[in-house]
């Protein structure tokens, strides 16, 4: 299922890989790093904005973009502005409670996985996140 982001968070999403690769070229000019390595270290946070601008207020280069950007940043609300909220609703709507399945929505950052603890608490989810153990693990599936 493909998903657009809202205008909000797309506007978040282009302003910050903007000011991601202009920090890249000052990364290069102060000789801390080459354009190529600072974009290849990029992709995992350019994930991240796509996923919870939430995480975006942890990086390090957050101080750094233009109080523009980072009050979009601090404006954006996970569970009001990410398109893919109501989708995952609808889904779980109609598989869990019309058809009384079970199923699996897979989180990338642990930001997101809390959100989406507190947005699905009605159908008492089991979470299954790194760092449980075997032993814990079989015991929350089972």
């Amino acid at each position: 299922i493909n998903v657009d982001m809202n205008p909000l968070h797309r506007k978040i999403y282009e302003d910050f890989v903007k000011q991601e690769l202009e920090l890249a070229k000052q990364r290069k000019l102060a000789g801390e790093s080459t354009v190529k390595d600072s974009i290849m270290n990029m992709f995992g946070i350019f994930q991240l904005a796509c996923e919870n601008v939430e995480c975006i207020r942890d990086t390090p280069s957050f101080e750094k973009f233009p109080e523009e950007l980072q009050s979009l940043i601090n404006s954006y609300d996970w569970f009001k502005d990410n398109s893919k909220v109501p989708v995952i609703e609808a889904i779980l709507e109609e598989r869990v409670n019309e058809e009384s399945q079970r199923g699996i929505v897979w989180y990338y950052h642990p930001k997101t996985k809390d959100n989406l603890v507190k947005l699905l608490k009605k159908y008492n989810p089991v979470v299954i996140e790194a760092g449980m153990g075997p032993e814990k693990m079989t015991e929350a599936i089972n």
